[in-house]
């Protein structure tokens, strides 16, 4: 899944940033439920990236309107059965959220199909 980072504002720096750019980012995850509205974390299972001793940092500078793509895996497709899944498939929601101290920032959730 590629998530993308633009900045709607001002120009930004981020210092914090991470080399290893998948791990700027948390994954929350949980399967589809008609009326869902809100972000409750507890309910949703979460993909953290595995913090090493020694984490490569860089800062990156947005101006406006740019962005920046980050490619991340969804590991747990791989763990559903495929002897599970439906004929008409299985949906989830995913979110992402920034895995940084200086900028918070979420995306809205987004429903996949597991097929």
């Amino acid at each position: 899944m590629t998530f993308r980072l633009k900045n709607k504002g001002k120009k930004v720096n981020i210092y914090e940033w991470m080399a290893d750019e998948p791990s700027n980012i948390i994954i929350y995850y949980r399967p589809y439920k008609k009326g869902i509205k809100k972000f409750i974390k507890k309910d949703w299972q979460a993909i953290s990236p595995e913090m090493g001793e020694t984490i490569k940092r860089s800062s990156i500078e947005l101006n406006p309107n740019n962005s920046i793509l980050i490619d991340k895996k969804l590991p747990f497709i791989k763990e559903i059965k495929a002897y599970k899944i439906p004929q008409s498939g299985l949906k989830y929601y995913v979110i992402g959220e920034l895995n940084l101290q200086s900028i918070r920032a979420r995306s809205r959730p987004i429903i996949i199909y597991v097929k």
